[in-house]
């Protein structure tokens, strides 16, 4: 139960600080570029604490999941050709109501209160509760030439930019994430060190391992027909490939002699795993800030490599039994938070990496996905209509989201178990 009420309690704390992080990159470029910004919240939208600063609220909702930037010129079908029209004739008349707007464009009222939802989020267009209308934030002589009027509301809004900055600021949000990440892993690198290990074992005394007669700092080279390269890799092998009870084969190397041995896996006392009775030989090594950076960077190759294998079905298994939802990050950020603040930086970073990469793949909903968005549209000189990138997206949604409920039902697999 405590370990229940530490998870939730850092799993706000940790996603938390990845959300301003990646939604503080997004509305940091956006304002150096001159965009509006209207809002940035820790939370999902509902019921909040805030505070208004400039043009910008800033404040926290009572659902603390995620958090969002809402950014001036990123809201509902920008492309549609009925908005310079409905905002000429707004502004001209002054003040125009849902139906008024409906009958003058033939439109349901549904499809004008879509279209106003785009032009108050430029604040082109403000609306009255009491009188339930709209009015303009422009002259009516701005109205006489409804194109300047229209660029003119899109001045200070997303659109306005050039592809180049739109791209600038759908990427900022991972930048920081993956930066921030490389900053903390080099800092602790130079700072404290790691350990290294030098690819040999230690045998747990009454263990399955040791009673096959493994010593130590012997090196095991494959499992069955699985070859392992360094020691993490054992116990993923383990865990994709076998149940507790079988019987593997290890190919062992031992003052350059090679041999065979056959274990019979036992039940991990810490967990439902397979186990060994196995430990790695560490050594303690403090490299140089260039090394530490040079090591930071092989993070990013190896995240990438990670994350690739999912998209591969020979490693999506082997790939979704290293990673973690929610859920299991919640957990190993209480684990890590208990143990030490320097164990909390580097998860902190850990994460941050991860899902800063993982944003930028092409793939809608994702920033990545934006941004490939952008480039088409760049491309032939005409944006992705907005049904087209609806669709697109709902089909990427839909992707992610069965992949978190698959790593969800993992996670808590191995917390029952």
């Amino acid at each position: 139960m405590a370990l229940t009420f530490a998870a939730i309690f850092w799993g706000i704390v940790t996603f938390s600080l990845l959300v301003v992080l990646h939604e503080g990159g997004h509305m940091l470029t956006a304002r150096a570029f001159g965009v509006k910004v209207h809002e940035f919240f820790i939370g999902l939208p509902g019921p909040n604490i805030s505070f208004k600063k400039g043009e910008t609220r800033y404040g926290v909702t009572c659902i603390p999941l995620g958090g969002y930037v809402r950014i001036a010129g990123m809201e509902g079908d920008v492309n549609d050709p009925l908005l310079e029209p409905v905002l000429a004739y707004v502004t001209i008349k002054r003040a125009a109501d849902l139906k008024e707007l409906a009958c003058q464009f033939n439109k349901k009222p549904e499809e004008i209160s879509s279209l106003m939802v785009v032009l108050e989020d430029w604040d082109a267009v403000s609306y009255n509760k009491q009188t339930k209308t709209w009015t303009s934030a422009y002259s009516k002589e701005l109205a006489e030439n409804p194109s300047n009027l229209f660029k003119k509301a899109q001045e200070r809004t997303f659109l306005a930019l050039s592809a180049g900055k739109r791209i600038a600021v759908l990427c900022a949000g991972v930048a920081v994430n993956i930066v921030c990440a490389l900053a903390v892993f080099t800092i602790v690198l130079t700072g404290w060190g790691y350990y290294k290990d030098l690819g040999h074992i230690d045998v747990v005394k009454g263990g399955p391992a040791s009673q096959a007669g493994l010593r130590k700092d012997d090196k095991i080279t494959a499992v069955d027909t699985h070859k392992v390269t360094t020691f993490e890799d054992i116990p993923i092998v383990l865990k994709s490939n076998y149940k507790v009870g079988e019987t593997v084969t290890l190919s062992v190397t031992r003052d350059a002699h090679s041999f065979e041995k056959q274990v019979t896996l036992a039940k991990n006392p810490k967990s439902a795993s397979p186990y060994l009775g196995i430990t790695n030989v560490m050594t303690h090594v403090k490299p140089s800030i260039k090394e530490s950076m040079r090591q930071s960077f092989g993070y990013v190759g190896l995240t990438f490599k990670a994350l690739g294998g999912f998209f591969n079905p020979s490693t999506f298994k082997e790939s979704a039994s290293q990673s973690s939802s929610i859920v299991g990050i919640s957990v190993m950020a209480a684990k890590a938070a208990e143990t030490s603040a320097l164990d909390y930086a580097w998860l902190i970073a850990a994460i941050s990496l991860s899902l800063g990469i993982m944003n930028i793949l092409p793939l809608p909903p994702l920033d990545g996905g934006k941004v490939l968005f952008e480039i088409i549209g760049a491309i032939r000189r005409k944006p992705i209509s907005m049904k087209v990138q609806t669709g697109v997206s709902l089909a990427g949604f839909g992707l992610l989201f069965a992949l978190v409920i698959f790593l969800t039902y993992n996670d808590f697999t191995h917390l029952l178990g």
